[in-house]
Protein backbone atom coordinates (compact mmCIF):
# COMPACT_ATOMS: atom_id res chain seq x y z
CA UNK A 1 0.00 0.00 0.00
CA UNK A 2 2.78 2.38 0.94
CA UNK A 3 4.22 1.68 -2.31
CA UNK A 4 1.23 2.41 -4.22
CA UNK A 5 1.10 6.02 -2.20
CA UNK A 6 4.79 6.54 -3.42
CA UNK A 7 3.94 5.40 -6.94
CA UNK A 8 1.22 7.82 -7.48
CA UNK A 9 3.23 10.45 -5.62
CA UNK A 10 5.69 10.43 -8.14
CA UNK A 11 3.99 10.13 -10.72
CA UNK A 12 1.83 12.91 -10.31
CA UNK A 13 4.97 14.85 -9.40
CA UNK A 14 6.32 13.62 -13.12
CA UNK A 15 3.31 14.47 -15.20
CA UNK A 16 2.95 17.90 -16.70
CA UNK A 17 6.93 18.56 -16.27
CA UNK A 18 8.54 19.51 -19.12
CA UNK A 19 11.32 21.85 -19.94
CA UNK A 20 10.59 25.75 -18.71
CA UNK A 21 9.95 27.83 -21.74
CA UNK A 22 12.79 30.53 -22.19
CA UNK A 23 11.28 33.81 -22.57
CA UNK A 24 12.59 34.99 -25.74
CA UNK A 25 11.94 36.95 -29.04
CA UNK A 26 13.49 38.28 -32.42
CA UNK A 27 15.05 41.16 -33.58
CA UNK A 28 14.88 43.69 -36.97
CA UNK A 29 15.94 46.87 -37.32
CA UNK A 30 18.37 49.18 -39.13
CA UNK A 31 22.21 49.93 -39.08
CA UNK A 32 23.05 53.78 -39.77
CA UNK A 33 26.14 54.02 -41.10
CA UNK A 34 28.34 57.36 -41.36
CA UNK A 35 29.87 55.48 -44.25
CA UNK A 36 27.95 53.87 -46.47
CA UNK A 37 29.89 50.03 -46.23
CA UNK A 38 31.68 49.05 -50.00
CA UNK A 39 30.86 45.60 -49.24
CA UNK A 40 28.28 43.01 -47.97
CA UNK A 41 28.46 42.73 -43.98
CA UNK A 42 26.57 40.54 -41.48
CA UNK A 43 25.22 41.51 -38.56
CA UNK A 44 25.93 39.06 -35.54
CA UNK A 45 24.66 39.11 -32.15
CA UNK A 46 26.19 37.42 -29.48
CA UNK A 47 23.70 37.17 -26.24
CA UNK A 48 26.67 38.18 -23.31
CA UNK A 49 24.93 36.34 -20.30
CA UNK A 50 23.41 33.39 -22.53
CA UNK A 51 26.29 32.86 -25.32
CA UNK A 52 23.64 32.49 -27.67
CA UNK A 53 24.02 34.05 -31.11
CA UNK A 54 22.68 34.56 -34.29
CA UNK A 55 22.94 36.36 -37.68
CA UNK A 56 21.52 38.29 -40.42
CA UNK A 57 22.86 40.28 -43.80
CA UNK A 58 22.51 44.09 -43.79
CA UNK A 59 20.65 45.09 -46.80
CA UNK A 60 22.02 48.15 -49.24
CA UNK A 61 19.26 50.11 -46.82
CA UNK A 62 21.10 49.35 -43.56
CA UNK A 63 17.69 46.72 -42.81
CA UNK A 64 18.17 43.60 -40.86
CA UNK A 65 16.44 41.05 -39.68
CA UNK A 66 17.09 37.94 -37.41
CA UNK A 67 13.74 35.51 -37.41
CA UNK A 68 15.66 32.76 -35.02
CA UNK A 69 13.90 33.37 -31.16
CA UNK A 70 16.60 34.18 -28.76
CA UNK A 71 16.49 34.33 -24.89
CA UNK A 72 16.22 37.32 -23.37
CA UNK A 73 19.01 39.61 -22.82
CA UNK A 74 21.68 42.07 -23.79
CA UNK A 75 23.50 41.34 -26.87
CA UNK A 76 26.41 42.67 -28.35
CA UNK A 77 26.23 43.62 -31.92
CA UNK A 78 29.08 43.54 -34.10
CA UNK A 79 30.06 43.28 -37.96
CA UNK A 80 31.40 40.07 -40.14
CA UNK A 81 32.38 39.77 -43.48
CA UNK A 82 29.08 38.57 -45.26
CA UNK A 83 29.30 34.77 -45.97
CA UNK A 84 29.26 33.05 -49.28
CA UNK A 85 26.14 31.40 -50.38
CA UNK A 86 26.19 27.87 -49.14
CA UNK A 87 26.37 26.05 -52.95
CA UNK A 88 29.74 27.90 -53.62
CA UNK A 89 31.66 25.39 -54.97
CA UNK A 90 35.02 27.57 -54.51
CA UNK A 91 37.40 29.26 -52.03
CA UNK A 92 36.16 33.01 -51.15
CA UNK A 93 38.61 35.13 -49.25
CA UNK A 94 37.00 36.91 -46.38
CA UNK A 95 37.58 40.85 -46.37
CA UNK A 96 37.02 43.52 -43.77
CA UNK A 97 35.50 46.53 -45.14
CA UNK A 98 37.73 49.36 -43.75
CA UNK A 99 34.85 51.71 -44.56
CA UNK A 100 33.71 50.42 -41.44
CA UNK A 101 35.52 51.48 -38.27
CA UNK A 102 37.93 48.49 -36.88
CA UNK A 103 35.79 48.31 -33.14
CA UNK A 104 33.12 47.42 -35.04
CA UNK A 105 34.16 43.82 -36.01
CA UNK A 106 34.39 42.25 -32.50
CA UNK A 107 31.91 41.44 -30.05
CA UNK A 108 34.61 42.72 -27.26
CA UNK A 109 35.21 46.14 -28.67
CA UNK A 110 31.54 46.86 -30.67
CA UNK A 111 29.85 49.30 -28.25
CA UNK A 112 26.41 47.67 -30.28
CA UNK A 113 23.72 46.85 -27.52
CA UNK A 114 20.92 45.54 -28.25
CA UNK A 115 18.37 44.43 -25.96
CA UNK A 116 15.87 41.43 -26.62
CA UNK A 117 12.75 41.12 -25.07
CA UNK A 118 9.92 38.90 -25.28
CA UNK A 119 8.02 38.75 -28.45
CA UNK A 120 9.10 40.90 -31.95
CA UNK A 121 11.91 43.62 -30.92
CA UNK A 122 13.05 46.34 -32.77
CA UNK A 123 16.50 47.89 -32.44
CA UNK A 124 18.39 50.88 -34.48
CA UNK A 125 22.05 51.02 -34.59
CA UNK A 126 24.49 53.57 -35.05
CA UNK A 127 27.91 53.08 -36.36
CA UNK A 128 29.90 56.50 -36.60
Amino acid sequence: MLRALMLVLVISTVVGCGPAKIPSGTVSGKVEFKTTPKSPVDLIILGLQSGHASSSSVGDDGAFKVDTPLPVGEYAAYFAPQAPPADIQKEVKAVIDKSIPGKYWSESSSPLRIQIQEGENTATLTVE
